[in-house]
């Protein structure tokens, strides 16, 4: 390694304090002949890209010069415009058909079926819309739901019913 002060440990005038504005000399590596020493400064960029896991984007040998990859590029959007209507996904059920299509709905999504309590839900007029502010001990007087059922149905009514309010205001 190179000494950048005269041999009686005293600064050469070419060599500033630290903390003095200045022009600064450029380090330089020393020139290295040891064959370790080679091979390792040549794989530290594939070592670098080890770490950040782009290894397998790396390019070259261990003897050859390594490449970095070309950056990602992200494709340009091509502009859609939005529809002017909404889309509506699935018919608007009739208000009759309210209760069935609910059920339905419990069945496909929840997995739990209720369909063959429809008529006895239907008798008392408890609609989706009604059946939130149903207490659950009731829910399981009216119908054969053990307590989790019910709170299910329940939670499961009052987000259906959202949805089929912003579906009518849409319509509207």
């Amino acid at each position: 390694m190179e000494f950048d002060g005269i041999r009686d440990g005293r600064l050469s005038s070419s060599v500033k304090a630290r903390g003095r504005s200045g022009p600064r000399r450029a380090l330089t590596p020393p020139p290295v002949s040891d064959p370790a020493t080679l091979l390792v400064t040549a794989m530290i960029p594939f070592l670098t890209g080890l770490a950040s896991g782009s290894a397998s984007s790396w390019t070259g040998s261990a003897f050859g010069s390594l490449s970095t990859p070309h950056p990602p590029v992200t494709p340009a959007r091509s502009h859609v415009p939005e529809p002017s209507v909404s889309v509506v996904f699935s018919p608007m059920p009739t208000p009759s058909s309210e209760l069935h299509v609910c059920l339905a709905d419990f069945l496909r999504l929840k997995n739990i079926d209720l369909t063959a309590s429809e008529s006895a839900l239907a008798a008392l007029d408890l609609t989706p819309d009604i059946i939130p502010q149903v207490p659950v001990a009731r829910l399981c007087d009216v119908i054969p739901v053990v307590e989790g059922q019910a709170y299910k149905l329940k939670a499961f009514c009052k987000g259906w019913t959202e949805r089929l309010e912003e579906k009518k205001r849409r319509v509207l």
